[in-house]
């Protein structure tokens, strides 16, 4: 073999190495960028499972205690220990916050909650590729700390939590569908 196609294999077998090297590369970041996504997705998930599980649980108690509603699943708290109500809904909440249940809630969504946002700071510089999925991710992110909040630091009075609640529910398919849109999950 001359050393002139010597030199042009040697160089058509640098580039082709190069080339694969860059695409492992390309397509490792791409792969661990997309199991990130992912973990974040699902965390955030569960905040919106356990934050929608414990304002549904609180607003029925709520609703329960101040109209007198006799409930197998409300009346723990609604009911002071003669099984009469509470004239407070106040007692009947502060029940709620003080059992195990809520206690569950709280630190499932909390634990939740935070792996999401460290998650989510790794996921802040992404490539136009994942810049749409990076935004659905972000909306996603924002309407569950909204229901941890209305969940989990709940102000006002019965009726703007339950409106609160209501516009959220209706929010939640749209906002879940385009994150989920981007999810390896589905």
């Amino acid at each position: 073999m001359n050393s002139t196609l010597k030199k042009v294999l040697l160089v058509v077998v640098l580039l082709l190495g190069a080339s694969i090297c860059f695409y492992s590369i390309s397509f490792y970041k791409e792969t661990k960028y997309q199991v990130t996504y992912d973990k974040a997705f699902k965390s955030i998930q569960e905040v919106c499972v356990e934050s929608e599980s414990s304002s549904n649980k609180m607003l029925k108690i709520w609703h329960n205690s101040i109209y007198k509603v006799d409930d197998e699943e409300t009346n723990e708290f609604t009911k002071n220990e003669n099984g009469i109500f509470y004239t407070d809904f106040n007692d009947a909440l502060g029940k709620y916050y003080e059992s195990n249940e809520y206690l569950k809630y709280y630190e499932k969504a909390k634990s939740s909650l935070d792996d999401a946002s460290l998650l989510i700071k790794k996921l802040n510089k992404p490539t136009d590729k994942f810049e749409k999925a990076f935004d659905a991710l972000l909306d996603y992110y924002a309407h569950s700390k909204d229901f941890y909040n209305l969940a989990f630091n709940m102000q006002g009075s019965y009726n703007s939590c339950s409106e609160k609640y209501n516009q959220l529910e209706n929010e939640y398919n749209d906002i879940f569908q385009k994150a989920m849109a981007y999810s390896s999950y589905y």
